[in-house]
Protein backbone atom coordinates (compact mmCIF):
# COMPACT_ATOMS: atom_id res chain seq x y z
CA UNK A 1 0.00 0.00 0.00
CA UNK A 2 1.04 3.86 -0.73
CA UNK A 3 0.27 5.24 2.24
CA UNK A 4 1.60 9.07 2.63
CA UNK A 5 1.48 12.01 4.42
CA UNK A 6 1.93 15.44 2.42
CA UNK A 7 2.62 18.57 4.39
CA UNK A 8 3.24 21.93 3.58
CA UNK A 9 1.36 25.49 3.46
CA UNK A 10 1.25 29.17 1.62
CA UNK A 11 4.35 30.05 1.04
CA UNK A 12 6.15 31.18 4.50
CA UNK A 13 3.36 30.19 6.43
CA UNK A 14 5.61 28.27 8.50
CA UNK A 15 4.66 24.42 7.25
CA UNK A 16 8.54 23.23 7.94
CA UNK A 17 7.19 22.97 11.93
CA UNK A 18 5.09 20.20 10.73
CA UNK A 19 7.83 18.86 8.96
CA UNK A 20 10.26 19.43 11.49
CA UNK A 21 8.03 17.22 14.00
CA UNK A 22 7.77 14.27 12.11
CA UNK A 23 11.44 14.06 11.87
CA UNK A 24 11.45 13.96 15.45
CA UNK A 25 9.25 10.39 15.29
CA UNK A 26 10.24 6.88 14.59
CA UNK A 27 9.70 5.28 12.49
CA UNK A 28 7.92 8.16 10.72
CA UNK A 29 10.30 9.37 7.98
CA UNK A 30 10.44 12.29 5.92
CA UNK A 31 11.65 12.31 2.57
CA UNK A 32 14.94 14.65 2.36
CA UNK A 33 13.69 17.49 0.49
CA UNK A 34 10.59 19.10 -1.45
CA UNK A 35 9.20 16.10 -3.56
CA UNK A 36 8.04 18.73 -6.44
CA UNK A 37 8.07 15.63 -8.57
CA UNK A 38 3.61 16.10 -9.19
CA UNK A 39 3.37 20.21 -8.90
CA UNK A 40 6.63 20.54 -10.92
CA UNK A 41 6.04 22.22 -14.37
CA UNK A 42 6.71 19.49 -16.63
CA UNK A 43 5.79 16.65 -13.61
CA UNK A 44 3.16 14.27 -13.20
CA UNK A 45 0.05 16.75 -13.21
CA UNK A 46 1.25 17.86 -16.82
CA UNK A 47 2.16 14.27 -18.13
CA UNK A 48 -1.38 13.33 -16.77
CA UNK A 49 -3.04 16.28 -18.60
CA UNK A 50 -1.37 15.59 -22.04
CA UNK A 51 -1.77 11.71 -21.78
CA UNK A 52 -5.17 11.65 -20.72
CA UNK A 53 -6.47 15.30 -21.72
CA UNK A 54 -4.86 16.57 -25.26
CA UNK A 55 -5.93 13.39 -27.33
CA UNK A 56 -2.92 14.85 -29.48
CA UNK A 57 0.33 13.39 -30.64
CA UNK A 58 2.47 16.37 -29.91
CA UNK A 59 1.77 17.55 -27.01
CA UNK A 60 2.11 13.94 -25.73
CA UNK A 61 5.79 13.83 -27.35
CA UNK A 62 6.46 16.81 -25.96
CA UNK A 63 4.81 16.24 -22.18
CA UNK A 64 7.10 12.75 -22.66
CA UNK A 65 10.04 14.89 -23.39
CA UNK A 66 9.73 17.59 -20.85
CA UNK A 67 8.79 14.87 -17.90
CA UNK A 68 12.22 12.87 -19.10
CA UNK A 69 14.16 16.35 -19.05
CA UNK A 70 12.75 17.45 -15.17
CA UNK A 71 13.14 14.15 -13.72
CA UNK A 72 17.11 14.39 -15.39
CA UNK A 73 17.66 17.82 -13.63
CA UNK A 74 15.82 16.13 -10.66
CA UNK A 75 17.96 13.02 -10.36
CA UNK A 76 21.05 14.79 -10.69
CA UNK A 77 23.75 14.91 -7.59
CA UNK A 78 23.87 18.30 -6.35
CA UNK A 79 27.38 19.27 -5.23
CA UNK A 80 29.41 22.69 -4.95
CA UNK A 81 30.82 22.50 -8.64
CA UNK A 82 27.53 20.45 -10.58
CA UNK A 83 25.02 21.88 -11.95
CA UNK A 84 22.01 22.27 -10.16
CA UNK A 85 20.32 19.11 -9.50
CA UNK A 86 17.94 17.35 -6.62
CA UNK A 87 19.83 14.37 -6.01
CA UNK A 88 16.79 12.12 -6.12
CA UNK A 89 19.04 9.34 -7.26
CA UNK A 90 21.33 9.19 -4.68
CA UNK A 91 18.65 9.69 -2.13
CA UNK A 92 16.99 6.89 -3.70
CA UNK A 93 20.04 3.81 -3.71
CA UNK A 94 19.89 4.75 -7.52
CA UNK A 95 16.22 4.10 -8.34
CA UNK A 96 14.84 7.14 -9.67
CA UNK A 97 15.82 7.84 -13.52
CA UNK A 98 15.43 3.95 -13.46
CA UNK A 99 11.97 4.15 -12.42
CA UNK A 100 11.26 6.99 -14.35
CA UNK A 101 12.46 5.31 -17.94
CA UNK A 102 10.78 2.07 -16.80
CA UNK A 103 7.54 3.97 -15.92
CA UNK A 104 7.94 6.38 -19.41
CA UNK A 105 8.07 2.48 -21.71
CA UNK A 106 5.47 1.09 -19.83
CA UNK A 107 3.16 4.34 -20.63
CA UNK A 108 4.88 5.01 -24.57
CA UNK A 109 2.36 2.61 -27.06
CA UNK A 110 5.29 3.10 -29.86
CA UNK A 111 7.45 5.34 -31.61
CA UNK A 112 7.26 6.83 -34.59
CA UNK A 113 9.39 9.36 -37.07
CA UNK A 114 8.40 12.70 -36.81
CA UNK A 115 9.66 16.42 -37.98
CA UNK A 116 7.97 19.47 -36.48
CA UNK A 117 8.82 22.85 -36.28
CA UNK A 118 8.06 23.04 -32.36
CA UNK A 119 11.13 20.97 -32.36
CA UNK A 120 13.46 23.35 -34.16
CA UNK A 121 12.13 26.37 -32.04
CA UNK A 122 13.54 24.71 -28.83
CA UNK A 123 17.01 24.18 -30.94
CA UNK A 124 19.94 26.71 -31.02
CA UNK A 125 20.78 29.06 -34.05
CA UNK A 126 23.69 26.28 -34.83
CA UNK A 127 21.41 23.53 -34.59
CA UNK A 128 18.32 24.87 -36.03
CA UNK A 129 21.02 25.47 -39.34
CA UNK A 130 22.39 21.80 -39.57
CA UNK A 131 18.92 20.92 -39.59
CA UNK A 132 18.33 23.28 -42.72
CA UNK A 133 21.43 21.47 -44.43
CA UNK A 134 20.67 17.98 -43.91
CA UNK A 135 17.15 18.55 -44.87
CA UNK A 136 18.29 20.29 -48.42
CA UNK A 137 21.23 18.39 -48.92
CA UNK A 138 21.14 14.88 -47.70
CA UNK A 139 16.67 13.85 -47.99
CA UNK A 140 13.70 15.26 -49.04
CA UNK A 141 11.38 14.07 -46.15
CA UNK A 142 13.31 13.70 -42.89
CA UNK A 143 10.60 11.20 -41.85
CA UNK A 144 12.08 9.12 -43.84
CA UNK A 145 15.00 8.74 -42.09
CA UNK A 146 15.28 5.74 -40.02
CA UNK A 147 16.19 7.16 -36.41
CA UNK A 148 16.48 10.59 -36.90
CA UNK A 149 13.68 12.08 -35.32
CA UNK A 150 11.67 9.55 -32.88
CA UNK A 151 8.57 10.76 -31.42
CA UNK A 152 6.21 8.66 -28.76
CA UNK A 153 2.91 8.31 -28.98
CA UNK A 154 0.94 7.65 -25.84
CA UNK A 155 -2.89 7.39 -25.02
CA UNK A 156 -3.09 4.82 -22.16
CA UNK A 157 -6.59 4.99 -20.48
CA UNK A 158 -7.15 6.28 -17.15
CA UNK A 159 -6.38 3.03 -15.47
CA UNK A 160 -3.24 2.01 -17.22
CA UNK A 161 -1.68 5.67 -16.39
CA UNK A 162 -2.38 5.63 -12.55
CA UNK A 163 -1.56 1.90 -11.93
CA UNK A 164 1.76 2.92 -13.48
CA UNK A 165 1.98 6.05 -11.73
CA UNK A 166 1.48 4.54 -8.38
CA UNK A 167 4.27 1.51 -9.35
CA UNK A 168 6.86 4.10 -10.21
CA UNK A 169 6.22 5.99 -7.16
CA UNK A 170 6.36 3.21 -5.26
CA UNK A 171 9.74 2.42 -6.28
CA UNK A 172 10.84 6.10 -5.58
CA UNK A 173 10.15 5.43 -1.79
CA UNK A 174 11.11 1.86 -1.78
CA UNK A 175 14.28 3.01 -3.16
CA UNK A 176 14.46 6.13 -0.66
CA UNK A 177 13.36 3.43 2.18
CA UNK A 178 16.33 1.24 1.42
CA UNK A 179 18.83 3.81 0.63
CA UNK A 180 17.99 4.63 4.76
CA UNK A 181 17.64 1.22 5.55
CA UNK A 182 13.61 2.38 6.73
CA UNK A 183 11.36 -0.29 8.30
CA UNK A 184 8.45 -1.38 6.14
CA UNK A 185 6.11 -0.45 8.08
CA UNK A 186 7.43 3.41 8.53
CA UNK A 187 5.30 6.04 7.38
CA UNK A 188 6.84 8.40 4.92
CA UNK A 189 5.94 11.99 4.62
CA UNK A 190 6.30 14.39 1.89
CA UNK A 191 6.93 18.60 1.94
CA UNK A 192 5.54 20.76 -0.22
CA UNK A 193 4.47 17.27 -2.20
CA UNK A 194 0.81 18.93 -3.48
CA UNK A 195 -0.62 22.77 -3.62
CA UNK A 196 -2.66 23.00 -1.01
CA UNK A 197 -4.87 25.97 -3.09
CA UNK A 198 -7.60 24.39 -3.63
CA UNK A 199 -9.64 20.63 -3.28
CA UNK A 200 -9.28 20.11 -7.07
CA UNK A 201 -5.30 19.87 -6.31
CA UNK A 202 -5.77 17.55 -3.14
CA UNK A 203 -8.10 15.43 -5.04
CA UNK A 204 -5.78 14.93 -7.86
CA UNK A 205 -2.81 14.27 -5.89
CA UNK A 206 -4.30 11.93 -4.02
CA UNK A 207 -5.09 9.48 -7.12
CA UNK A 208 -1.61 8.93 -7.32
CA UNK A 209 -1.32 7.42 -4.01
CA UNK A 210 -3.45 4.70 -2.62
CA UNK A 211 -3.82 6.57 0.81
CA UNK A 212 -3.09 10.64 0.81
CA UNK A 213 -3.72 12.99 3.98
CA UNK A 214 -2.65 16.13 3.68
CA UNK A 215 -1.25 18.79 6.51
CA UNK A 216 -1.42 22.29 5.53
CA UNK A 217 -0.44 25.43 7.67
CA UNK A 218 -1.07 28.60 7.64
CA UNK A 219 0.13 31.82 9.32
CA UNK A 220 -0.70 35.74 10.30
CA UNK A 221 -0.07 37.77 6.83
CA UNK A 222 1.25 40.65 8.63
CA UNK A 223 4.37 38.52 10.16
CA UNK A 224 4.49 36.66 6.55
CA UNK A 225 4.52 40.32 4.97
CA UNK A 226 7.07 41.77 7.76
CA UNK A 227 9.66 39.83 6.63
CA UNK A 228 8.61 39.81 2.73
CA UNK A 229 10.79 42.74 1.99
CA UNK A 230 13.76 42.01 4.05
CA UNK A 231 14.20 38.98 1.76
CA UNK A 232 17.13 38.91 -1.11
CA UNK A 233 14.59 37.90 -4.01
CA UNK A 234 11.39 39.72 -3.37
CA UNK A 235 9.39 36.63 -2.63
CA UNK A 236 6.66 37.41 -4.76
CA UNK A 237 5.84 41.54 -4.39
CA UNK A 238 5.77 44.05 -6.97
CA UNK A 239 9.39 45.24 -8.18
CA UNK A 240 9.21 48.81 -6.23
CA UNK A 241 10.84 50.86 -3.22
CA UNK A 242 7.59 51.94 -2.51
CA UNK A 243 6.23 49.64 0.61
CA UNK A 244 2.81 50.53 0.46
CA UNK A 245 2.65 49.46 -3.10
CA UNK A 246 4.74 46.09 -2.02
CA UNK A 247 1.55 45.76 0.25
CA UNK A 248 -1.10 46.13 -2.40
CA UNK A 249 0.16 43.48 -4.46
CA UNK A 250 0.79 41.24 -1.31
CA UNK A 251 -2.89 41.05 -0.40
CA UNK A 252 -4.07 40.07 -3.96
CA UNK A 253 -1.45 37.29 -3.88
CA UNK A 254 -2.08 36.48 -0.22
CA UNK A 255 -6.03 36.11 -0.90
CA UNK A 256 -6.00 34.71 -4.36
CA UNK A 257 -4.07 31.74 -3.30
CA UNK A 258 -6.85 31.11 -0.18
CA UNK A 259 -10.09 31.21 -2.34
CA UNK A 260 -10.44 28.52 -1.90
CA UNK A 261 -9.67 27.37 1.55
CA UNK A 262 -12.73 26.69 3.12
CA UNK A 263 -13.39 24.00 1.06
CA UNK A 264 -10.28 22.38 1.72
CA UNK A 265 -10.57 23.04 5.33
CA UNK A 266 -13.73 20.85 5.59
CA UNK A 267 -11.74 17.74 3.76
CA UNK A 268 -11.81 14.55 5.61
CA UNK A 269 -8.62 14.23 4.70
CA UNK A 270 -7.11 17.48 5.62
CA UNK A 271 -6.10 18.51 9.07
CA UNK A 272 -5.47 22.47 9.01
CA UNK A 273 -3.38 24.05 11.40
CA UNK A 274 -2.36 27.94 12.12
CA UNK A 275 1.41 28.48 12.76
CA UNK A 276 0.65 30.37 15.83
CA UNK A 277 -1.45 27.71 17.48
CA UNK A 278 1.36 25.08 16.68
CA UNK A 279 3.83 26.86 18.61
CA UNK A 280 1.72 28.32 21.72
CA UNK A 281 -0.31 25.68 22.27
CA UNK A 282 2.63 23.24 21.20
CA UNK A 283 1.39 20.46 23.33
CA UNK A 284 -2.42 20.55 21.83
CA UNK A 285 -0.82 20.82 18.39
CA UNK A 286 0.91 17.17 18.74
CA UNK A 287 -2.28 15.85 19.95
CA UNK A 288 -3.71 16.91 17.05
CA UNK A 289 -0.68 15.56 15.02
CA UNK A 290 -0.53 12.12 16.84
CA UNK A 291 -4.61 11.69 15.96
CA UNK A 292 -4.56 12.57 12.66
CA UNK A 293 -1.87 11.03 11.60
CA UNK A 294 -2.63 7.23 13.58
CA UNK A 295 1.11 7.75 14.78
CA UNK A 296 0.89 6.75 18.76
CA UNK A 297 3.08 9.89 21.29
CA UNK A 298 5.52 7.11 22.53
CA UNK A 299 6.86 7.34 19.19
CA UNK A 300 7.73 10.98 19.09
CA UNK A 301 11.37 9.45 20.52
CA UNK A 302 13.31 13.46 19.98
CA UNK A 303 10.66 15.46 20.85
CA UNK A 304 11.86 18.91 21.05
CA UNK A 305 15.27 18.17 19.44
CA UNK A 306 14.60 19.44 16.03
CA UNK A 307 11.46 21.68 16.78
CA UNK A 308 11.51 24.32 19.60
CA UNK A 309 8.88 26.36 19.90
CA UNK A 310 10.10 28.42 22.53
CA UNK A 311 12.32 29.83 19.63
CA UNK A 312 9.46 29.68 17.28
CA UNK A 313 7.65 32.33 19.62
CA UNK A 314 9.89 34.87 18.61
CA UNK A 315 8.10 34.57 15.24
CA UNK A 316 4.97 35.45 16.13
CA UNK A 317 3.47 38.93 16.45
CA UNK A 318 7.27 40.62 14.37
CA UNK A 319 4.41 42.96 12.87
CA UNK A 320 4.05 44.57 16.06
CA UNK A 321 7.46 46.38 15.36
CA UNK A 322 6.42 47.93 12.46
CA UNK A 323 7.11 51.58 12.13
CA UNK A 324 6.44 54.60 9.63
CA UNK A 325 5.69 53.15 6.19
CA UNK A 326 5.88 49.66 7.04
CA UNK A 327 3.34 50.72 9.56
CA UNK A 328 1.17 51.75 6.96
CA UNK A 329 1.34 49.31 4.89
CA UNK A 330 0.88 46.33 7.63
CA UNK A 331 -2.82 48.63 8.58
CA UNK A 332 -3.37 48.11 4.84
CA UNK A 333 -3.63 44.64 5.31
CA UNK A 334 -5.42 44.75 8.47
CA UNK A 335 -8.30 46.36 6.63
CA UNK A 336 -8.07 44.53 3.20
CA UNK A 337 -7.64 40.74 5.03
CA UNK A 338 -8.72 41.20 8.21
CA UNK A 339 -10.47 37.36 8.12
CA UNK A 340 -6.92 36.05 7.88
CA UNK A 341 -5.25 37.79 10.33
CA UNK A 342 -4.41 35.79 14.01
CA UNK A 343 -6.69 36.36 16.94
CA UNK A 344 -5.68 33.99 19.35
CA UNK A 345 -8.92 31.54 18.81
Amino acid sequence: MLNVISHGGYYSTGGSIVRDVYKEFEPVFEFPSEFRLLKERFGLFDLEYALLKTHSPEIVDLAIRDFLWLTSNFARNATKFSKVGMSYDKKTNGVFMTATEEFIEELVDYKYPMDWHFYEFKKNYFMQMKSKIEKKFFTKNIRTREGKISASLSFPTQEKYFEASKKYLNKIIEGFRNFNNLDKSSIITIHNAIPPFSTKYLDQGSRYFDQCKFVIVDRDPRDIFFNYPKDSYGRYLPITDDIYEKAKGFIHFYKSIRKHQEDVKLKSNVLFLRFEDCVINYDNYLKQLYSFSNINSELHKYKGTIFKPELSLENIGMWKNSRGNMLKAINLIEREIPDYLYNGN
